[in-house]
């Protein structure tokens, strides 16, 4: 996959023209190529819509209604540079594939708003890192200062190793939620670190794995530590 820059912003009401404005600043500034965008609380974006709030490129997309004045989806994308493969949809969550037509490599996103109980919102991350926050410690400010770190990208491990990825968190304006910029850089910046998943351990046969790969690998020596972490990530697998 090429260099991608995704944008991703609780906008708190896309039917309010400071918003759209405000918007627009953004992707104008950004360049993303992708956009998910939560709580519209409006019930349709049309294609003339997407193109007034992205009007540089040929923006595809699609919604999920609002339910009232909550919550409420969009995901559009760059035509030029993706092609639709397929889409899937729930009253919280949009789901599409994508493919690029330079690359050719076929990919997901999920762009989700999560319901308020907290036992719903919990995410099984089993198999999916979230891309470090380089720039905050929190995404959302609401009454009496309090902060949080709500708003979060996450991606499974094949999607991680296509190269570099890192989340920025920009200025919050007329939301009490920071927009996020999630940008994967293909740059070839040497080897990346072992990565380990926890979720791993709970497997009952991750014992015997890690037993039979030392075994096997006890007599390469030290001096082959990257040869021996190759053949435990193929363990693993």
């Amino acid at each position: 996959m090429d260099s991608a820059i995704l944008l991703n912003w609780n906008i708190r009401g896309l039917g309010k023209e400071v918003n759209k404005k405000i918007l627009r600043d953004t992707i104008f500034k950004c360049k993303p190529s992708v956009i998910c965008i939560q709580e519209t609380k409006v019930q349709n974006i049309n294609a003339k819509q997407l193109v007034d709030l992205w009007p540089n490129v040929k923006p595809h997309g699609f919604c999920q209604a609002s339910i009232g004045q909550s919550g409420g989806l969009v995901s559009t994308w760059d035509s030029v540079l993706y092609k639709l493969i397929n889409y899937d949809n729930f009253f919280n969550w949009l789901g599409m594939t994508l493919q690029c037509k330079k690359s050719g490599l076929i990919f997901s996103i999920f762009n989700i708003y999560a319901p308020l109980l907290s036992k719903e919102r919990e995410i099984n991350s089993s198999n999916l890192k979230e891309i470090h926050l380089i720039n905050a410690s929190y995404t959302w400010i609401g009454p009496a200062g309090r902060r949080s770190r709500i708003d979060r990208a996450l991606v499974n491990s094949a999607w991680y190793q296509q190269g570099a990825w890192v989340s920025k968190a920009l200025y919050r304006k007329n939301s009490d939620h920071r927009p996020l910029l999630i940008l994967l850089d293909e740059v070839n910046r040497g080897p990346k670190p072992f990565g380990f998943f926890n979720i791993w351990l709970k497997d009952p046969n991750s014992k015997n794995i890690m037993l039979s790969f030392l075994k096997e690998t006890k007599d390469l020596g030290a001096r082959d530590v990257q040869q021996i972490l190759k053949v435990f990530k193929s363990k693993t697998k």
